[in-house]
């Protein structure tokens, strides 16, 4: 009996062990399906955000990538139109300039062409106003020497024709004074004659008278 009873406390024992190992293995396996399971979560959350972040750096790269494509093509139109229209204006300048260029030199050779024909003209003109005030100045001495010539004969003839005027009129007033003094001469001799007469007579009719 005391060995069928310890049988049977070894076996319950051995039970209660078996149960305790197998409780466990049981929790231990939980533990680690729980472990695995977090795990799985972390790595796939892990995963997730990683695919998350791999999106977003593609898409902003992609978006860096199209705006840089963008700016590079917006560049390069701009300087394709600044180009055309630089390309543009020096053609237009140099058109320009060549039209400038050619009007200058038409310009030019009229001015020139002008001036010759002007100096031409002012050459023979002052030739032929030298002549014509050397004609007229001579016109001019000639007309000057014979207007002199005919004042100065003229001023003779004048003086001369005073000088016999003041000669005659000295001459006739000469012989006016020269017949006034005659006359009065011939008179006072008259006179004194008569009176030397009359003188005589009243003497002699007084000697007369004396003699009787």
């Amino acid at each position: 009996m005391h060995d069928i009873y310890s049988k049977t406390v070894v076996i319950y024992h051995f039970r209660f062990e078996i149960i305790i190992i197998i409780i466990i293995i049981i929790i231990i396996i939980i533990i680690i399906i729980i472990i695995i399971i977090i795990i799985i979560i972390i790595i796939i959350i892990i995963i997730i955000i990683i695919i998350i972040i791999i999106i977003i750096i593609i898409i902003i790269i992609i978006i860096i990538i199209i705006i840089i494509i963008i700016i590079i093509i917006i560049i390069i139109i701009i300087i394709i139109i600044i180009i055309i229209i630089i390309i543009i204006i020096i053609i237009i300048i140099i058109i320009i300039i060549i039209i400038i260029i050619i009007i200058i030199i038409i310009i030019i050779i009229i001015i020139i062409i002008i001036i010759i024909i002007i100096i031409i003209i002012i050459i023979i003109i002052i030739i032929i106003i030298i002549i014509i005030i050397i004609i007229i100045i001579i016109i001019i001495i000639i007309i000057i020497i014979i207007i002199i010539i005919i004042i100065i004969i003229i001023i003779i003839i004048i003086i001369i024709i005073i000088i016999i005027i003041i000669i005659i009129i000295i001459i006739i007033i000469i012989i006016i004074i020269i017949i006034i003094i005659i006359i009065i001469i011939i008179i006072i001799i008259i006179i004194i004659i008569i009176i030397i007469i009359i003188i005589i007579m009243i003497i002699m009719v007084m000697m007369i008278g004396i003699i009787r």
